[in-house]
Formats: C-alpha cells, structure tokens, sequence
C-alpha cells in the first residue's frame, strides 16, 4: 500500500502543474531556465528503533540519530498541548525519559532540491502548486528509499520496526520571492510496535552495513513475494499474518512448473526443510513443523478455527521464510552474475529442481 499524501489539488490546477512541469524539463535540459536549490528536510519516529541502529550507515544522505523529540522542529507533530506524547509513541521510548525528555531514533535527511525559477515567479496559488509537485518528486523517490530499508531491515533480523509518518519541509527562494512547504506521508500498512524492537549486535550491524552498501538484497525480482512476508511480520492478527507466510513458502517453492500442482502440504515441508536445514535433525523438525503449520492455515482457511495459531508459531514460521528467502536471494545474485536477464520463474524452476533431489536422498535415507 502506498504511503497517504494529504495533498489535494483540483483537477485544473493539477493539468496546469503537469503542463507547466513539462514545459520547465524541456527548457531546464536546454538551458533555458535556470535553477535554485531548495532546501528539505525530512524527519521521522522509527518504531521499534533502538541504540544499535545508530550503528548503521545508510545510503543517499539518511542517517538514524538519537534524539530528545521535545528539542526538535517537528515537536508539534509528537506531542500535544499537554506535553504528552500521540499515539503509540510513547511505548518506543529510549532512556532517558522524564519531563521534557522523550528520546527516539529517528530517520532524517537534509539535502538540496533544484527547482526551476519559473515556481517563484508565478501567481501565489499557482507558484506554491507547482512548488509542490516539484518537492513531490524528490519525496517519492524519498519514501520508495525508506520502504526498500524497512524491507531490508526485517528481512535481514526479526525484530519489529516501522515508521508510521514521515514529515517534510521545504523552503525556496529565488530572490525577494521565497516558498515554504509542509509535507506528511502516512505509511498506512504500518505495523503495530509495543515490543520485540529492533535490536543489532556488533556483529551483525557490520553485517547489515554491508548489505545495504552493497546492495544485496535484491527487492525488485523478489518484490510480491517480500510483500506477502512483510505482512507476516507487520500484521496484528496472527491468523492472516500465518497466511501470509505460508503463501511466501508456496510462491517460493511450489508450482515450479504445470505438472507441480498436487500434494502441496507434503512438498512444501519437504523442500522448505531440505532447503534451510543444515542437518538431519533440523531438516525432520523442520519438515513436522511445516505439516502441522500447513493444516493450521488449511483450518483457518476453511473451517474458521485459528485457535491453534499463536504469536509463538508465527515467530517460528517466519523465521523459516526469513531463512529461506535469504538463501533464495543469494542464490539470485549467482545467477544473476551470469544470467542477467533471468526473472523469477527461471530461477525457481532451476533452485526447486535442484531441492527435489535433495528430498530424494533425504528420503531415501529414511530422514523426509
């Protein structure tokens, strides 16, 4: 789900924007207008976010820092007349917390915007909208950035994080003619955090850096099927969180081709438990779990009964997913080294092929 913008703009004034904006991306590439810099800046709460994020460097300018919201420009937007926090952020709190003092990590990024000359020169209703659909460029590509980490982050470790608003400034000046801009995207599919926060060892930031530096984790071929875990991870009800993740287990592994569509239950527990497993011992829990896990989701699918469902098997089923997602996703960076064109399908079809000899041989030795 795309974050809300509360923008609204008439229907002619946003074909005056899109004609004026093309008209400006012709002559700005001819030189025929020229450019300020205009300045934004954006802020949010990280739900969930703790001291170890501090340890992660991220790319395009965002950092994570620590600090006090009652000492920030966007207090207003945390905390009301009363001094006290809105919504769930008072459960995130980092120490130290008293009167005036309520510490978060939070994701900022300051930087510079060219915007053409002509948004200061118009009429003032005029000006400021098309101000605005220029800064909305930049915010998108912003939000797609914040979504992509959010994305990494819960794939990499579990541990609950979110952003649930994100807030902008923008301020231009071309001259005595000077535009200021607030801003708020709602990330509307945010998950609810009260517990399990986000937590990183030494080690493992080192490991995360490296990941989001080099650019690992390839989202994009992988996008529906990292969608459909991010809802197990972020959605409350454990029952449609469960759905979820055993639909990531079948994209992944079943289907691989026509003749794949039979005795699902058993082939998904054979090849997840062959594929993530690093012994016989895990490859047979594994494979037990992933039964009994497959039947609860067919229960609540079918006879509405959940009761089996806890908060405790989800965890377990989405560290599975998580583990073998992550495998998954190695493998697509070797064949993309070679392979660059291959999609999905391709690289299932190759990866399942090979699983299915590995079940043979667990089989075979009385394991699967």
């Amino acid at each position: 789900m795309e974050p809300i913008d509360r923008s609204t703009k008439s229907v002619k004034t946003r074909l005056f924007v899109e004609h004026a904006l093309k008209r400006i991306e012709r002559l700005t590439m001819s030189n025929e207008i020229p450019t300020i810099q205009a300045s934004a800046t954006l802020f949010a709460i990280v739900l969930g976010g703790t001291d170890s994020l501090l340890n992660i460097h991220l790319n395009n300018g965002f950092k994570f820092e620590k600090i006090n919201i009652f000492d920030s420009p966007f207090k207003d937007k945390y905390v009301n007349a009363s001094g006290q926090l809105l919504g769930n952020y008072c459960f995130c709190q980092l120490p130290p917390s008293s009167e005036n003092q309520a510490h978060f990590i939070c994701l900022t990024k300051n930087d510079n915007v060219p915007c053409s000359i002509m948004a200061f020169t118009l009429n003032e209703m005029h000006s400021l909208n098309l101000f605005s659909a220029t800064m909305d460029e930049w915010k998108k590509l912003q939000e797609k950035y914040i979504r992509e980490l959010l994305s990494i982050m819960r794939l990499f470790k579990e541990g609950n994080i979110e952003i649930s608003n994100v807030f902008y400034r923008f301020d231009g000046r071309y001259r005595v003619n000077g535009l200021h801009l607030n801003s708020e995207c709602q990330h509307a599919d945010k998950g609810e955090v009260f517990d399990n926060f986000y937590e990183l060892t030494d080690s493992e930031a080192a490991e995360l850096n490296q990941i989001i530096a080099n650019n690992v984790y390839c989202l994009d071929i992988l996008k529906n099927v990292i969608d459909k875990f991010e809802v197990g991870c972020k959605e409350f009800r454990n029952e449609l969180a469960f759905k979820e993740l055993i639909t990531v287990g079948e994209t992944l592994f079943l289907n691989y081709n026509s003749h794949d569509n039979a005795a699902k239950k058993a082939k998904l527990a054979n090849r997840l438990a062959a594929w993530i497993g690093k012994n016989d011992l895990e490859v047979k829990s594994i494979h037990d779990d992933m039964v009994t896990y497959y039947e609860y989701r067919s229960d609540d699918t079918h006879e509405s009964t959940n009761d089996a469902i806890t908060a405790t098997n989800r965890k377990k089923l989405r560290e599975y997913m998580r583990a073998a997602l992550k495998k998954y996703i190695a493998q697509i960076n070797i064949e993309k080294q070679s392979n660059p064109t291959c999609d999905f399908h391709f690289i299932r079809q190759k990866i399942v092929s090979n699983i299915i000899n590995d079940v043979s041989d667990y089989q075979s030795r009385g394991i699967l």
